[in-house]
């Protein structure tokens, strides 16, 4: 448990360290090149200059249907998927080692073993991408020490999380489970209920 905590603090500072450069970086580039998933839709073109092509490999469950727009495109410009699979064995090709891959799309569950293994068969992998917010599921002390960028969907599960946190605050402020006992018994009381309005929310937790 020490090591793997660890190992979670020392990806937390790879991450953030990177998203700071990354954050320099953004005010130099043109608006258009920023994604907004309120108002992007996707696209294989970009218009910022391609510095070096992406050559990716993901590990993931190749019958994800998440993972679509990854694994039937279109990409954008520059950028190439390789292989799919959720073990090195499924890379293990001397095609895919000579075209030298420089991505990593990781996004299945069992993922810290076979990330650790890939990155030693491939060391001309210089980032790895997370489809999940939360990286618990690769941190290892193998991948904290690599050379790797490391990055995952900070803010992907925004909107979502946001709309959970209101409907579980009108749950309990109305009395949701009351409420719904009534429906089912065909009784209609009346009941005091709490008003949100002006409330002061108190946030516990971490992430």
């Amino acid at each position: 448990p020490t090591q793997l905590s660890s190992s979670r603090h020392k990806l937390l500072c790879k991450s953030l360290q990177l998203s700071h450069t990354q954050n320099n970086n953004m005010s130099t580039q043109a608006k258009s090149c920023y994604w907004n998933r309120e108002t992007s839709q996707p696209t294989s073109e970009f218009s910022a200059p391609i510095t070096r092509p992406a050559r990716i490999l993901a590990l993931s469950d190749p019958n994800d249907s998440h993972n679509s727009p990854l694994y039937d495109g279109p990409l954008p410009t520059g950028s190439q998927l390789l292989a799919i699979g959720s073990t090195l064995s499924a890379f293990d090709d001397p095609d895919i080692h000579s075209q030298k891959p420089n991505v990593l799309f990781v996004s299945h569950p069992q993922a810290r073993d076979p990330l650790v293994e890939i990155l030693n068969a491939f060391p001309s992998i210089e980032w790895v991408h997370t489809r999940s917010a939360g990286i618990d599921f690769i941190a290892s002390e193998g991948l904290a020490q690599s050379k790797v960028h490391l990055t995952n969907a900070k803010g992907v599960f925004s909107s979502t999380l946001a709309e959970y946190c209101m409907m579980a605050c009108a749950y309990f402020a109305k009395d949701l489970p009351r409420l719904m006992r009534q429906k089912g018994e065909s009784k209609w009381e009346q009941y005091p209920i709490l008003e949100l309005r002006g409330a002061t929310l108190g946030v516990v937790g971490y992430g």
